[in-house]
């Protein structure tokens, strides 16, 4: 049925092929850097967020509650300066 193929000559074709996937994957992470610290910080941060707020939704006017929200979104855009900026 099967039968074996000589690998002679295999050996530049699968170092190439490494050296190409290393790339790629080095250039997708270095374009997409910024997409996927702000999808991260979205995710888990801003989540608490929305649950914290539908908690004291009750107990505050829709005037303070906007403006709270503001300040929650301005933390976190200092989150994501500081996942960037970590040295």
């Amino acid at each position: 049925m099967y039968s074996l193929v000589n690998g002679f000559g295999l050996d530049s074709i699968i170092g190439y092929e490494t050296t190409s996937y290393v790339t790629n994957m080095n250039n997708g992470l270095t374009q997409n850097y910024m997409k996927k610290i702000k999808y991260f910080v979205n995710k888990s941060i801003k989540k608490f967020h929305n649950i914290y707020i539908d908690n004291i939704k009750k107990d505050f006017s829709k005037k303070e509650l906007e403006i709270y929200k503001k300040e929650l979104n301005k933390e976190l855009i200092q989150v994501r300066a500081d996942f960037i900026n970590y040295k």
